[in-house]
């Protein structure tokens, strides 16, 4: 009879145990470097709508446009993501101003449900400690910032939110602001008036889009692109100013105006009337 002692038992069992052992975690870290090879970085620029973004997870082979809208409207986002749920149903595109710029990893032929999962996590995450002025949704002030992010500058998006502001607060004086001056319950904004197009030149003949706040009161049905954090924290703190007109000259430098006849000054001296 073959005796082991009970040494020699225990040492066999680690053995077995380390050998299991080290053959799991090498196949974990294995994995993890095939997966991290596979993986593709992709940045998001601010500004970005959602077309945009669509175009470049096409590009990169993350996923098919098509299937990454269809992704978008998914009811499955809308029950994981509180924010959401108020998201108006008149926008062209849901999500719309939600798909926060960033820079994100990424593998080929993800599920696109998982791919915007990231962007709203993301999202969620930055928004935590936003303060929502009162009478406003997070959509509203996602708009402002999305015109910030494309009409404005980096020192200027407060001043440019005044503007939008001031001419908001007459939507209760049928458009009239303190200086007699009517019709300022249209926001007027260049970069609503093709939306989802940048231009004339990219929409189709006769296009017309519902954004365009030279013909409609108050807000656009909803953002027009991705803002980033500076212009949403802009949108919630404007400066507080008299003003109600802004231009801007081929630098990107900003002229702000209390009254029209100062705008059409404004205008006149940078050559655009």
């Amino acid at each position: 009879m073959i005796y082991i002692n009970k040494k020699t038992i225990i040492f066999f069992i680690l053995a077995i145990l380390v050998s299991v052992s080290s053959f799991f975690i090498f196949d974990f870290f294995k994995k993890k470097k095939e997966k991290k090879m596979n993986e593709i970085r992709i940045t998001f620029r601010e500004g970005m709508n959602i077309h945009e973004v669509g175009n470049l997870l096409e590009l990169r082979g993350i996923i098919k446009k098509k299937d990454f809208f269809e992704a978008c409207d998914s009811p499955l986002l809308k029950e994981e993501f509180t924010f959401l749920k108020n998201e108006p149903k008149n926008k062209y595109f849901a999500l719309e101003g939600y798909l926060f710029p960033d820079t994100y990893d990424f593998i080929k032929g993800e599920d696109p449900i998982l791919v915007i999962r990231k962007f709203l996590n993301n999202f969620k995450l930055k928004i935590k400690n936003l303060n929502i002025p009162r009478d406003f949704t997070l959509d509203q002030i996602l708009t402002i910032a999305s015109i910030l992010e494309a009409e404005s500058n980096m020192k200027s998006g407060k001043d440019v939110a005044s503007v939008i502001y001031n001419r908001l607060e007459t939507l209760k004086t049928n458009g009239k602001n303190k200086f007699g001056e009517y019709g300022l319950n249209f926001l007027q904004l260049d970069s609503t008036v093709y939306y989802p197009y940048r231009s004339k030149e990219e929409a189709p003949a006769n296009f017309k889009s519902t954004y365009n706040t030279y013909e409609i009161k108050g807000f656009p049905p909803g953002p027009i692109c991705s803002p980033g954090m500076k212009f949403i924290n802009d949108a919630t703190n404007p400066n507080k100013t008299d003003y109600f007109y802004f231009c801007n000259d081929k630098n990107g430098d900003i002229y702000f105006a209390k009254t029209y006849s100062e705008h059409v000054k404004n205008l006149k001296m940078l050559g655009i009337k």
